[in-house]
């Protein structure tokens, strides 16, 4: 397949690691234009494509494949796991809506999600574009051994009898890491997909980044940022970071400062190597100005 300008889906390269997070926008979109599209295929009972597993072509294993799934490249298992593991709630529309229906043919094809790589990809997929109907319940059944009596979940991550699955499932905490924190787009945001009202965590992002927050019926309460201390060398590839405001109705106090805050609703903070910075929201303001103008109506 030979490469396209835009790549597709368009947010295939949206990476945070230690390589590329120092990359402009536009040096990101000139790698992009090395990668090819990925293969899609249109199935009966779908509006519009769905990601195909594999694209073998003419060729003996190619066929071998389509025999294995039924005629079909696009059969639910979604090895390569692109671009389900970089499409998030930012991405564009139609890499967006592609995401939704692959997942839908996902849970079609393999009903509980008992296949490989549903714990590694799929669930944390789903996570990062919010389609979180009836997901967590699966996931339930999944962690306590009632999916299916075949299908057994052991503490190390592994699972089997569920598909003839295995060690596929080692790595299956990302979904509960992704509905908890995301830096999707370098943009730093807690609880994105969270369905519970009352939550908290401490997680390592991309920098390295301490995260720490807590949500109450809905509210969450304060955010914590921590960059390690660089006394044992040079570590921290990352000091400023973009944040996601949980709180669109308020004013947001980093370190006791008051924080300007965009039209997208986000805000930045600069970290200190070593320093647990405290961002909060500041509410007397808006209170004073909604009892000022209570007073003069």
């Amino acid at each position: 397949m030979s490469p396209v300008d835009p790549p597709f889906p368009r947010q295939m390269l949206d990476v945070t690691g230690a390589s590329t997070i120092a990359l402009s926008a536009a040096q990101l979109r000139q790698r992009a234009r090395r990668v090819a599209p990925y293969a899609t295929e249109e199935l009966p009972g779908f509006e519009a494509s769905v990601v195909a597993d594999f694209y073998g072509g003419e060729t003996r294993h190619g066929r071998e494949l389509r025999l294995h799934s039924g005629g079909s490249v696009a059969w639910g298992g979604l090895f390569a796991a692109f671009p389900l593991g970089t499409v998030h709630r930012r991405s564009s529309k139609e890499d967006v809506e592609l995401v939704h229906r692959s997942l839908a043919r996902f849970f079609h094809q393999w009903p509980g999600g008992k296949q490989g790589n549903s714990f590694p990809h799929l669930f944390a997929a789903a996570a990062r574009v919010g389609a979180m109907d009836g997901l967590m319940e699966v996931w339930e059944a999944y962690l306590t051994n009632t999916s299916d009596p075949k299908c057994r979940f052991y503490s190390n991550g592994m699972v089997l009898g569920c598909g003839s699955t295995g060690l596929e499932n080692v790595g299956g905490a990302a979904f509960a890491t992704e509905m908890m924190l995301s830096t999707a787009g370098g943009i730093l945001e807690v609880f994105p997909s969270l369905p519970f009202e009352t939550a908290a965590f401490q997680l390592r992002a991309p920098g390295p980044l301490l995260v720490t927050a807590q949500r109450h019926q809905g509210l969450v309460m304060e955010i914590l940022l921590e960059l390690p201390s660089n006394s044992l060398g040079p570590s921290v590839v990352r000091t400023d970071w973009v944040v996601q405001s949980p709180w669109p109705e308020s004013e947001v106090v980093v370190d006791g400062n008051l924080q300007p805050v965009s039209a997208a609703g986000t805000f930045r903070v600069y970290l200190t190597d070593g320093k647990v910075h405290q961002i909060r929201r500041r509410e007397e303001k808006r209170r004073q100005l909604v009892g000022f103008w209570k007073a003069i109506r």
